[in-house]
């Protein structure tokens, strides 16, 4: 009998959600007598795990371009520790959009876009053989039913959103998602029923969702569909169970909420959090056009009043510094910020800083400085509390880039 795969997942802040989902995905698909998992959380962990068995060991990373340096650091420790004892497996955006840096990294595979059948298929053949693919680079295989595969590891006690949507119906210069996902997917509401089943049975008293533009869940030609968002909604809250909805992981779209406000009175019979989540990204109707944006500064504030006169606080999703953005631009989104607090007092700012990612538009383009005093500006929202974000670590991180 072959040896046992002793897979090793390297947990951290930003991947528990698309790990806990690849967890489930080898329980659900895999013969359990052909594999261990577990989570470590330090390279010390990995390489105490490593050295007290002599399993086929298998370390899979999924990362952002933010982290790429020190996943890359940590490889080249395990690596120098570990030599053949461990094989390092690369997924997840970055990955996908430039494989050749993950394995010039030190990884021994890449995996690109979608895993859900190429990542069992390949911990199946290295069982059978004990070799890895001459191929380093493994592209997805066709995906079945989308409903086939879990949201995440409830076996294990794993827990986090049930993706509902895979991809976007829009096309920002600035994303990631449409170039990873060209194809949109969508599970049913069947599904996430099933799933809702399960947190239910943890005694977990909140269920969210992933889903690019919360309200276009069933949308039909790129329409809102308000029965089917009703259907959705009131299905789940009939287990009682708490509904979070149009916060992260997910958002809504201004253009979409401001043509269809009723919207927004579902949402509040509904779903139990208060604060929503509004794509806006600029207060420059020219930004907006270079990220090729459906939104308008018209829809943001449309939604926002939306919003507002249903109970919610709105936060506003603001982005700076993306390439042909000029300084008179970045006054215009200031002055935007600060007539919205002067009608909503509630409201907050959600700011982030560009950051090129790979296998965008703008992916070797780095991000417009800001100037010394819109920095003082956004300090005066930071210290009044009306901002969330880490936006002056990611400035920094992008002045790296420059």
């Amino acid at each position: 009998m072959a040896k046992k795969l002793n897979i090793i997942f390297r947990w951290s802040n930003y991947n528990h959600y698309t790990l806990s989902a690849l967890i489930g995905l080898v329980d659900e698909k895999l013969d359990p007598r052909k594999f261990y998992i577990s989570t470590k959380e330090s390279a010390k962990d990995i390489i105490n795990e490593v050295n007290s068995n002599k399993s086929i060991n298998i370390l899979c990373y999924s990362f952002m371009v933010t982290e790429f340096e020190s996943v890359k650091n940590e490889i080249r420790e395990l690596k120098n520790v570990l030599k053949d004892k461990i094989i390092i497996i690369c997924g997840g955006s970055f990955t996908t959009a430039v494989p050749k840096a993950a394995l010039g990294a030190g990884a021994d595979i890449a995996f690109r876009g979608e895993t859900e059948e190429s990542f069992p298929d390949f911990l199946n053949k290295l069982y059978d053989s004990g070799k890895l693919p001459e191929n380093r680079i493994i592209d997805p295989l066709p995906l079945k039913n989308f409903d086939d595969y879990p949201p995440f590891a409830y076996k294990r006690g794993f827990f986090g959103p049930i993706e509902l949507r895979r991809g976007c119906l829009n096309r920002c210069t600035f994303c990631q998602t449409p170039q990873i996902f060209p194809k949109i997917r969508e599970r049913s509401i069947e599904y996430a029923k099933h799933y809702n089943k399960y947190l239910i049975e943890a005694k977990r008293d909140r269920v969210s969702f992933i889903i690019s533009d919360a309200l276009s869940y069933g949308a039909k030609g790129g329409r809102v569909n308000l029965k089917y968002l009703e259907d959705f909604l009131s299905g789940i809250r009939k287990t009682k169970i708490n509904i979070m909805y149009g916060n992260f992981p997910s958002e809504i779209s201004s253009h979409s909420l401001a043509l269809y406000p009723e919207a927004a009175g579902i949402l509040r019979k509904y779903i139990q959090n208060r604060k929503i989540i509004i794509g806006a990204q600029s207060g420059s109707d020219n930004v907006l056009k270079i990220m090729k944006r459906k939104d308008t500064k018209k829809d943001v504030l449309e939604s926002v009043k939306i919003l507002s006169a249903n109970g919610f606080i709105p936060i506003v999703d603001i982005l700076f510094g993306v390439p042909e953005e000029t300084k008179k631009d970045r006054i215009q989104t200031l002055e935007f910020m600060k007539s919205l607090l002067l009608l909503y007092k509630n409201i907050q700012f959600n700011l982030h800083y560009f950051i090129p990612l790979p296998g965008t538009v703008f992916a070797n383009t780095a991000p417009e400085p800001i100037e010394d005093d819109i920095k003082e500006e956004i300090v005066k929202f930071v210290k009044i509390g009306v901002v969330l974000g880490d936006f002056f670590r990611q400035v920094e991180f992008g002045r790296k880039l420059a």
